[in-house]
């Protein structure tokens, strides 16, 4: 089976794969780093522990179950794997970029803010 859904060359799903890897990697520590500098002080270790709890529930739990719910009840079997990951994959995809051009602006008024305290 390819490692990236609907490649048909082991080259290509390589790069791809690699490509995904790094930006993936790249974009880890900014998370955390967002949640603490948007909560109070006295709430930030439970604003990125809640965080990074719900970003693993999402990731290992809620994401296997519909990439696995669409291969068997509607593509009909494991043959048709990587077009459930590519849909579950895109949709997660644009759906992270809709949140982030969503909060854009209210992490600008709060960093404004932050720049005005110190």
């Amino acid at each position: 089976m390819r490692s990236v859904p609907l490649v048909s060359s082991s080259t290509a799903a390589f790069v791809l794969l690699a490509v995904l890897v790094f930006l993936v990697c790249a974009s880890v520590g900014h998370h955390a780093v967002v949640a603490a500098s948007v909560a109070p002080n006295r709430l930030r270790g439970l604003y990125v522990a809640s965080f990074f709890f719900v970003q693993n529930i999402l990731g290992q739990a809620i994401i296997a179950l519909v990439t696995a719910f669409l291969t068997d009840h509607v593509f009909g079997g494991p043959e048709n794997l990587g077009r459930s990951m590519a849909i579950v994959g895109g949709a997660g995809a644009a759906t992270g970029c809709v949140l982030l051009l969503a909060g854009r602006g209210l992490l600008r008024r709060k960093a404004a803010a932050n720049d005005a305290i110190l």
